[in-house]
């Protein structure tokens, strides 16, 4: 029974007190530092996620905004939702577009997803597009639409028509 509690207050310490440092390894600092795009995105998603080490929102952003910079969709579309969700950063939806239509026209799903959402409630973007524009946000939302379906959190709007 001693060893168990020992154990057990050893485990909640240690979960406390833990650093980036003591449980990712090195060579992937090694390696966002000397500019690899996808070890920054995996410290952003980490510092984010904040399941493995003590979440930290500034510290995300950075790494994330590193390798969204030099072309990483997948940061790209991750700065796109830290600011629209305000994490790390102020919240403001035009930087959130900004982000996603980058991300977007790199092939990212998520990205396109939440364009098509932003250009159809209007939030972070001009409402007067040009009318040869029109079809392609259209496009967007539609596959918005479609994804947000597919994984059934759409069905039941299903029956009003879109």
């Amino acid at each position: 029974m001693k060893s168990t509690l020992s154990f057990f207050l050893f485990t909640i310490a240690s979960v406390f007190l833990l650093r980036a440092e003591d449980v990712i390894p090195k060579y992937i600092f090694e390696q966002a530092e000397a500019g690899d795009t996808n070890a920054q995105c995996y410290l952003g998603w980490n510092f984010r996620d904040g399941k493995i080490i003590p979440q930290n929102f500034q510290e995300a952003f950075k790494w994330y905004l590193k390798a969204g910079e030099k072309g990483n969709p997948d940061a790209q579309a991750a700065l796109g939702s830290m600011f629209q969700e305000g994490q790390g950063v102020g919240k403001n939806d035009s930087e959130a577009v900004k982000w996603y239509r980058k991300a977007a026209l790199q092939g990212n799903a998520y990205a396109q997803a939440m364009l098509g959402i932003h250009l159809c409630d209007g939030t972070g973007v001009e409402t007067n597009y040009p009318i040869q524009l029109n079809h392609q946000y259209y496009l967007y939302y539609r596959l918005t639409i479609h994804i947000l379906m597919w994984m059934g959190h759409l069905y039941p709007l299903y029956f009003f028509g879109f």
